[in-house]
């Protein structure tokens, strides 16, 4: 008889991709929050009223946690890619499984009419 993918086989594709996705989703969003806090802290302080001699230290601290921020953005939208990809596989993969599934039903459906019509008076005439 033809296989037939018992429903634990989909959650299990979907528990996988949760648990590949998610900590590493979650990693790099708390990271970029954090860079992105740390620029718009550095950048308040420069535009508040810094002394003279600490406007060009402050520049620079601005333009460093600008580009780590930038950075960070890079690869949380890097991780937003690979996340809606692998999305795209699993929920490929579960279609496939369950197209499979109905495939395999109708054809335990239809060999059962058959063996039924088979039985009836006359079907070997």
């Amino acid at each position: 008889p033809p296989s037939i993918a018992p429903q634990h086989v989909l959650v299990d594709q979907l528990e996988a991709f949760k648990q590949n996705n998610a900590p590493a989703a979650s990693v790099r969003a708390v990271a970029y929050e954090a860079v992105f806090k740390e620029h718009v802290q550095a950048q308040s302080k420069l535009q508040g009223k810094p002394e003279k001699r600490k406007v060009q230290a402050l520049a620079q601290t601005e333009r460093a946690a600008q580009s780590r921020a930038a950075a960070a953005a890079q690869l949380a939208d890097a991780q937003w890619d690979i996340c809606r990809r692998d999305l795209n596989t699993t929920m490929a993969n579960a279609a496939r499984a369950v197209g499979a599934t109905q495939m395999s039903m109708h054809a335990l459906s239809l060999e059962g009419f058959t063996r039924l019509l088979e039985q009836l008076p006359g079907a070997h005439e």
